[in-house]
C-alpha cells in the first residue's frame, strides 16, 4: 500500500461529534469493524482531500449540501443523499460553494467482508457512489446507534460485535436501495416479473437466454441488461439459483438418485455435480449426507 495522502480543514461547530475506535483484534481479523465515526456540523470551509487510506467511508447528508469528487466525477450531495467510497482511491469532499453549511453523519470502517459488499454496491449502482433515499432515517438510525454505542463509556467485545452487525445492515441497506428503485414504467416491471415467473415454472426445461428472448419477443442483450438491473442477477444466474434450490430440496426430502435429481432440475449428471460444487463447495452426495436422514419420515 502506498503512503496515505491527507489534507483537510476541520471547519465544524462545537456541537459536532468525532469518535475514534479501536476494535478488538478478533473482530478486526474476521468481521467488518468501525475505525472512526461522527456527526459533523460543517461550516463553509470544511473539506477533506485523501487517497491510499485502507478504509471505506459512508457519509449521509442530513441538511445543507456538500460536493464529492471521486472516480473522475463530481457529485452534488444533498439532504437524504448518501455516498459510499473506497478511501484507497483519490477523493475530495467539501461543503458546496453555494451552501452555508453541511450536516453529515458518517462512519469509516474496514474488515475482510467490506470490499465484497462495496463491489456489489458499485455494480448494482452502475458505478456511482451516490444513492438518494426517500427514507433516509433507515440510514441515519444506524449511524446514530453506532455513535451512541461508541460514545458511551462501555468499550467491550460485545459492543464491537453489535457494531459489526449494524455496519453489515448499513451496507445491505445501501445495496437494497439500489436494487429497489422504482422503474417509471409499470408495464416494464410487470414484463420482467413475467420472465422471472416463466423461469420459476420452467426451470427443468432446457432454458437459455436465446430461448427466453424468443419466448418474450425481446432482444436478448436488452433482456440480459434489464433483468440484471432489476434483480441483480442475470437470467442464467437466476435460473441456476432456482435449479439449485429445487435440487437441494429434493436431496433432503427424497430417495431419488443424484442423477435423477439432476435431470429433474434440467441438468446432466456431470454438469450438475460441477455447478453444485461451485456454489455449495461440496458435491450433491456430501450435501445429502450432511442434511438428509434416510431413515426419517420427515418431509420438508
Amino acid at each position: 500500500m502506498e503512503q496515505t495522502y491527507l489534507t483537510y480543514n476541520l471547519d465544524i461547530t462545537s456541537k459536532s461529534t468525532w469518535l475514534t475506535v479501536t476494535a478488538a483484534p478478533s473482530i478486526r481479523n474476521s468481521f467488518v469493524y468501525v475505525q472512526e465515526l461522527g456527526d459533523f456540523y460543517c461550516h463553509k470551509d470544511y473539506f477533506t482531500r485523501r487517497k491510499n487510506l485502507p478504509s471505506f467511508l459512508i457519509k449521509l447528508t442530513v441538511s445543507g449540501q456538500g460536493t464529492l469528487e471521486y472516480n473522475n466525477s463530481s457529485y452534488s450531495v444533498k439532504p437524504g443523499t448518501l455516498f459510499w467510497i473506497d478511501c484507497t482511491k483519490p477523493q475530495y469532499y467539501y461543503t458546496s460553494e453555494n451552501a452555508d453549511h453541511w450536516h453529515v453523519l458518517w462512519v469509516h470502517f474496514y474488515g475482510p467482508t467490506a470490499h465484497s459488499y462495496y463491489e456489489s454496491f458499485m455494480e448494482q449502482n452502475a458505478g456511482s457512489p451516490l444513492i438518494f433515499s426517500d427514507i433516509p432515517t433507515k440510514f441515519s438510525d444506524i449511524l446514530e446507534k453506532l455513535i451512541r454505542l461508541y460514545g458511551s463509556h462501555s468499550k467491550s467485545l460485545q459492543d464491537d460485535i453489535y457494531a459489526s452487525s449494524l455496519l453489515t445492515q448499513l451496507m445491505v441497506d445501501c445495496i437494497r436501495t439500489t436494487l429497489s428503485r422504482k422503474v417509471s414504467n409499470r408495464q416494464h416491471v410487470d414484463y420482467f416479473l413475467s420472465v422471472q415467473n416463466y423461469i420459476d415454472e420452467n426451470y427443468h426445461e432446457n432454458l437459455n437466454l436465446d430461448l427466453l428472448a424468443q419466448q418474450f419477443s425481446i432482444n436478448k442483450f436488452y433482456l440480459q441488461k434489464q433483468f440484471k438491473k432489476k434483480l441483480g442477477l442475470s437470467p442464467n444466474e437466476y435460473l441456476t439459483r432456482v435449479r439449485l434450490e429445487r435440487a437441494k430440496n429434493l436431496l433432503r426430502t427424497t430417495n431419488d438418485t443424484v442423477t435423477q435429481i439432476a435431470q429433474e432440475v434440467g441438468y446432466t449428471a456431470s454438469y450438475f455435480d460441477n455447478v453444485f460444487k461451485k456454489y455449495e463447495s461440496v458435491t450433491p452426495h456430501i450435501y445429502r449426507q450432511r442434511w438428509y436422514d434416510s431413515e426419517s419420515d420427515l418431509k420438508i
